[in-house]
């Protein structure tokens, strides 16, 4: 039978209470009654009972990651800091791509509110903020990654695309270059708001501009189409 913390408490003539707050890490235990506690915990093999917590706290100690593409570097690396992050907190992490397919994330979206993630963090392939209002409602607090909504009054952590689209392009005018091709990817934030400060930077003298929107046919690849503005 697995061990519990009853079991744990009983054997180092300890409370409940100090067991639990000890698998907290709570300020007000001290680093003897600590590493009694954890060493008993190892003797034992005790893994903690998420599903029960859950019922008693509210809680699940899970977070929910939704990428566009977890092959894609930087999505890769976002999550491997976040995993890196959380542990040893009692937190576990659900992962999940879109494939920058909006209703897929639609989805996975709702998967998470299933499983009652305590937080979620998401870098959007929608166009729309239904999903988002959706989990307002469900009171889960969310974050969006990398790409945001202009209506949508959300916590948000990335760049200021339109700066990053003005140095870009400001680069390229102070190397001499006179012919500018603006390479794009899916219709999201990251795309619009770079595009936007380099047609904005460009029009005044009058260089010609050309527009290459890639978008994903499939799961296996990519395809074109060129485009003049």
């Amino acid at each position: 039978m697995a061990a519990t913390l009853k079991d744990i408490a009983r054997d180092l003539g300890l409370s409940v209470v100090t067991v639990s707050k000890v698998l907290r890490n709570h300020p007000d235990i001290s680093e003897h009654t600590k590493k009694r506690v954890l060493t008993r915990m190892k003797e034992l093999n005790y893994q903690p009972n998420y599903a029960a917590r859950a019922l008693i706290t509210g809680r699940t100690w899970t977070m929910g990651l939704i990428v566009p593409d977890l092959l894609h570097p930087f999505f890769a690396n976002v999550a491997k800091a976040m995993s890196t992050g959380i542990r040893g907190q009692g937190y576990g992490m659900l992962i999940a791509s879109s494939d920058e397919e909006p209703e897929l994330e639609q989805k996975e979206i709702q998967q998470l509110l299933a499983r009652r993630v305590d937080v979620m963090i998401v870098a959007s392939a929608q166009s729309t903020t239904e999903s988002f209002r959706q989990i307002e409602e469900q009171g889960i607090p969310y974050i969006l990654l990398d790409r945001r909504f202009q209506e949508l009054p959300a916590n948000f952590v990335g760049v200021d695309d339109r700066v990053v689209g003005l140095l870009a392009t400001s680069h390229l005018i102070e190397q001499g270059l006179q012919r500018v091709a603006h390479i794009r990817g899916p219709e999201v934030s990251t795309a619009f708001g770079r595009l936007e400060a380099t047609k904005r930077l460009l029009r005044p003298i009058r260089w010609r501009l050309c527009q290459i929107i890639l978008f994903r046919s499939a799961p296996q690849g990519t395809t074109g189409r060129n485009g003049r503005i």
